[in-house]
């Protein structure tokens, strides 16, 4: 009888063990969590009405991808303002949908952070709009990103409606791009940039234990790809995700497609369409290539979600992401 507690004692705390490490553990998307999840605009630059997104009863889709300012969601230091992601997690669990999270810094920074941060002036294609964005390596904004990380974390992390979240914070979107016209190329610092990144993903890494995440692709400085890469090479369980999709690019001929199917045997892999396409015959395409890179989720632009030629496109894609 001893021998069998003994032995029962062993295998409860080799359950209790494997349940507390196998948050730190890499592994790909769950496939309740895999397929294709409706692109909404960033919530602050443009406004939605969550109640009112057609793709709630679409059963082509898996969730609802979220993207808010930072501004949007700490309008003051400190004074967080939650009720966007809170309502799409509200109505996705009426909806049996899931969402995706993304808090957006860079240019989408509040105001508080451009008055006390080194600001890198942008120009040419750079400053779309805005002509500045904090220095992503400048101390005041990573401390003050640092600290609106751990809330985000602190209020989602674990929460069974979020299929991922998106880390952001190297660049001044939610890609990593910081300058990409030479007119701004003079600003950037690599050294620092690369320490800075490294540091935005050990701060995603602390905050979500338990919810994938995963980080956008992008060139810090014109065609710096080894940077990019190297950050992905830092120890943790996060993603890879790109904002460019097309029917061509990128592909597993580029560095960006190799890393991507790569990491999508032990990690999560996202992709977002480059722009919306409108055509069935297009879109297929689009999520054939993302296929090939190994995609587990894709995020669809509203118009291609909407259109009834798509239906049977977007069921087949979910079928070959294994989203159950």
């Amino acid at each position: 009888m001893r021998l069998l507690q003994t032995l029962c004692l062993c295998f409860l705390s080799s359950a209790i063990v494997d349940a507390a490490t196998s948050s730190s553990e890499p592994s790909p998307l769950k496939s309740e969590a895999r397929g294709i999840y409706y692109l909404t605009p960033v919530e602050g630059i443009r406004r939605t009405n969550l109640a009112s997104l057609d793709c709630w009863n679409n059963p082509n889709v898996t969730g609802v991808a979220l993207r808010a300012a930072w501004f949007q969601l700490e309008p003051s230091q400190g004074q967080f303002d939650w009720s966007y992601f809170d309502e799409a997690i509200r109505i996705a669990r009426t909806k049996n949908k899931l969402v995706a999270l993304s808090a957006i810094a860079g240019v989408d920074s509040p105001e508080w952070i451009f008055g006390s941060a080194k600001l890198l002036q942008l120009t040419g294609r750079d400053a779309k709009r805005r002509n500045a964005c904090p220095a992503p390596w400048d101390p005041n904004y990573l401390s003050a990103w640092k600290a609106f990380v751990q809330a985000f974390g602190a209020r989602y992390d674990g929460n069974p409606t979020i299929g991922y979240v998106t880390g952001t914070g190297p660049g001044r979107a939610e890609e990593c791009y910081v300058v990409d016209d030479r007119m701004d190329a003079g600003e950037f610092d690599a050294n620092s940039w690369t320490t800075a990144a490294r540091q935005v993903v050990g701060y995603y890494a602390a905050a979500f234990k338990t919810t994938p995440w995963v980080l956008a692709w992008g060139k810090p400085s014109l065609r710096l790809n080894p940077l990019m890469a190297d950050v992905y090479k830092t120890p943790g369980t996060f993603g890879f995700k790109a904002d460019s999709l097309s029917a061509f690019f990128p592909n597993t001929s580029v560095e960006e497609g190799q890393l991507a199917l790569s990491m999508s045997k032990t990690r999560p892999v996202v992709f977002q369409g480059l722009r919306p396409v409108r055509d069935p015959n297009e879109l297929a395409a689009v999520l054939a290539n993302g296929q090939k890179m190994g995609m587990q989720a894709f995020e669809c632009y509203q118009g291609d979600v909407r259109n009834p030629a798509s239906q049977s496109v977007l069921a087949a894609a979910n079928r070959a992401m294994g989203a159950r």
